[in-house]
């Protein structure tokens, strides 16, 4: 029986032939490779997007960033007491919270003409600085309460309320000779006709600021705008003065800079609170004789007009 013969080493070794590859298919295969890499890669993208939304949104409940925009909201409104602002919509954002503010100049009836305020806070708490709003017809009026000393500023006043039509209805800055404080408010809105108290008592908006406001940086509101129905609360008698002092007294050191943002300096409000002055009131829909009556009284410096609607023509 013959040996079987071991295979000699040296013989060469070829690769097999391998079929042919179409260059098509191949490019194809490629390409469905790299998409479905791709769409995987997405899935996970937007997974981990979703998730990291709903973690922030969780944390931002905790610390209570929704009540923090509706507190610098009302702040806003403080800070431009010549402006009524509605909530237009409110939300999250990717990092943040976001309030949206219509603003309309205070006036009787409503300016129609609204501009859309955006307040934003980010994870840490910090606002972003808000839409400027233009200038109002106000505007001079309010950086210039308690520093005007014309003497013959109600005579020229009377003299253009004279020269209006009877049934045109007047949005003006009452401003007062003498800041009043809680007592003195009352004992003058008990000596106005009931028509004109009502609008000051319902509709109107107190300017508060302490009794040296005129020193206030560029940017900081010179007075700060109140409306007794804005803050409830049963903490004895409950009037414009002490509902203001209450929402003051929730803010914190750590709110200022959120508050210089909108235009407020905390060190001034909480001035203001302590002070417990009224400069003037802001009031809408008064008639050219109510207001001529203000003029007559000597607790009224002034009463600047800077809006009036006439009567539409039927």
């Amino acid at each position: 029986m013959t040996a079987q013969q071991p295979p000699n080493a040296d013989a060469d070794w070829e690769l097999p032939e391998l079929p042919a590859v179409d260059d098509r298919q191949l490019r194809r295969a490629i390409r469905r490779g790299v998409l479905r890499t791709a769409a995987v890669g997405a899935v996970y993208v937007v997974i981990g997007s979703v998730v990291l939304s709903i973690v922030v949104q969780l944390v931002l409940a905790g610390f209570d960033r929704r009540g923090q925009l509706a507190r610098l909201a009302t702040a806003w409104q403080v800070a431009h007491p010549d402006f009524v602002a509605e909530e237009s919509g409110s939300g999250p954002t990717w990092l943040g919270r976001e309030e949206s503010l219509d603003v309309r100049l205070r006036a009787s009836p409503p300016d129609p003409a609204a501009v859309r305020v955006h307040l934003s806070t980010n994870l840490l708490g910090h606002l972003n600085y808000p839409t400027v709003v233009p200038e109002s017809a106000a505007s001079d009026v309010l950086d210039s309460i308690g520093l005007e000393s014309r003497p013959d500023l109600k005579s020229q006043e009377r003299k253009s309320l004279a020269r209006l039509p009877v049934d045109t209805t007047l949005s003006a800055i009452v401003e007062f000779t003498r800041p009043l404080d809680d007592a003195a408010m009352r004992q003058w809105a008990a000596t106005l006709p009931p028509l004109v108290a009502n609008a000051f008592a319902f509709d109107g908006t107190y300017l508060m600021t302490a009794a040296e406001h005129g020193r206030h940086a560029f940017f900081d509101s010179p007075v700060y705008g109140w409306n007794q129905f804005r803050m409830f609360h049963e903490d004895g008698h409950w009037t414009a003065v002490s509902s203001f002092r209450k929402w003051v007294s929730e803010l914190h050191a750590s709110d200022a800079g959120n508050l210089h943002k909108v235009g407020i300096s905390l060190h001034r409000l909480r001035e203001a609170a302590a002070a417990g002055l009224v400069h003037g009131v802001i009031v809408t829909g008064l008639e050219p004789a109510q207001v001529t009556r203000l003029l007559e009284d000597p607790t009224v410096f002034a009463a600047h007009v800077y809006q009036i609607a006439f009567a539409s023509i039927p």
